[in-house]
């Protein structure tokens, strides 16, 4: 459609020589706009949830809330520098049980070497196996490196179900720097969130229970010490347990999730969601495109309009690392938007018998260039057609000599 405004050009005959800008009929200097109609966005809000457990170790003593062991000759578990020191697989484990759904919140510090490793266990019944170390929940790990012999940031935090397994993601963790992190356990759900991210870092969906304990350990890699002991220090600057989301008020602006496919032999076996987006309503559509394979199909799960899961229905087969297949979800519900641009504009120019003039336009009100050649005045009114895109949206008429 071509939207053609009716335009005025007024020259004042007080100074003929001077630069004459084109105006709307109201006087109001005339810029060609894009009317864009766009959706609004979502304002989340949702206050502290009701505490369960804080502790910032500030004391002289872990208080009632904990139950501490070091299992080992050169293990210990002690409070310094107001936090709670785990050294050589130290373990806390809480005194009471702790209801189906909360967050953890808290920060921690890696003290000792790249190969300290520290977990927290949700869902946990506290027992430990050989050598000292909890053994059933679902929980995370944070780690420097993956294993002895493994490279820094790669793999190096995992979600775990002791049944299920686990899923991996990388983010760079080193020696003498705090991290802080929010753990969501739900019914059905677990997803982590580091440094303060907006969405998830790590989600994997689990209705396994083990208990109704929280168990947090240190442990160590073999290399670089004895194989109980490589010197693993880990400090936990606080905890902090609620019953509800612990975030402030946010803004969340509709957007589409993203995930990467986890292959396997070239079958797809699992997903990591690098975005959860946000706004939806219903499980979006999930596609599962080139990589060269063929037959994978997935589904997604969402929460509290977030996608938390992108669930692999069928593996496929023949799928290449390079390059890899994508995984597309679809957008969340969005208002339809048009947009209105001005693509050809009428300008009637009104002038003085006799004289000469040429008509200029530009694009930046700054650089200005003739649209035709300087002609003599024979009509007081002269109306022209002129492609937007091509003369820019400002006119101005000047008179010459």
């Amino acid at each position: 459609m071509v939207v053609k405004p009716e335009f005025e050009l007024r020259a004042e005959e007080a100074n003929p020589a001077e630069s004459f800008n084109f105006f709307m009929k109201n006087s109001v200097l005339i810029r060609l706009l894009t009317l864009t109609i766009t959706a609004v966005g979502l304002l989340v809000v949702s206050g502290r949830g009701q505490s369960i457990l804080t502790d910032d170790f500030d004391g002289a003593n872990f208080s009632t809330n904990w139950s501490s062991a070091a299992p080992f000759s050169d293990s210990r578990m002690y409070l310094g520098n107001s936090a709670a020191n785990f050294e050589n697989r130290g373990r806390l484990l809480t005194t009471f049980n702790l209801p189906t759904s909360y967050i953890v919140e808290g920060s921690f510090k890696l003290l000792g070497s790249s190969y300290d490793q520290f977990a927290i266990f949700l869902r946990t019944d506290g027992e430990v196996a050989p050598p000292g170390s909890f053994y059933r929940g679902v929980g995370v790990l944070f780690q420097v490196r993956t294993g002895d012999q493994g490279a820094t940031g790669i793999n190096n935090v995992k979600l775990f179900d002791s049944v299920l397994g686990e899923v991996r993601t990388d983010f760079p963790i080193s020696v003498g720097i705090s991290y802080s992190f929010k753990i969501i356990n739900t019914a059905t759900n677990v997803s982590l969130y580091l440094a303060n991210a907006a969405y998830p870092t790590l989600t994997m969906a689990t209705t396994n229970r083990f208990g109704n304990l929280i168990g947090i350990q240190n442990r160590e890699g073999s290399a670089g010490g004895s194989g109980i002991s490589a010197n693993s220090v880990t400090a936990l600057d606080y905890i902090y347990v609620t019953n509800t989301d612990t975030t402030l008020p946010n803004i969340c602006t509709p957007h589409k999730a993203t995930a990467t496919p986890v292959l396997v032999n070239g079958f797809v076996v699992g997903a990591t969601i690098t975005d959860s987006g946000c706004g939806y309503t219903n499980a979006p559509l999930v596609l599962i495109q080139g990589g060269g394979g063929a037959g994978a199909t997935a589904t997604a799960t969402i929460n509290n309009g977030t996608v938390t899961t992108v669930n692999i229905v069928s593996a496929g087969s023949g799928y290449s690392t390079n390059p890899a297949p994508k995984i597309v979800i679809a957008s969340p519900p969005f208002e339809p938007s048009v947009g209105i641009a001005v693509s050809r504009v009428n300008v009637t120019q009104h002038v003085t018998l006799g004289r000469n003039y040429v008509l200029e336009s530009s694009a930046d009100l700054a650089t200005w260039s003739a649209t035709g050649q300087a002609f003599t005045a024979v009509s007081e009114n002269y109306t022209n057609e002129f492609v937007v895109g091509q003369t820019g949206q400002f006119f101005r008429l000047r008179e010459v000599p």
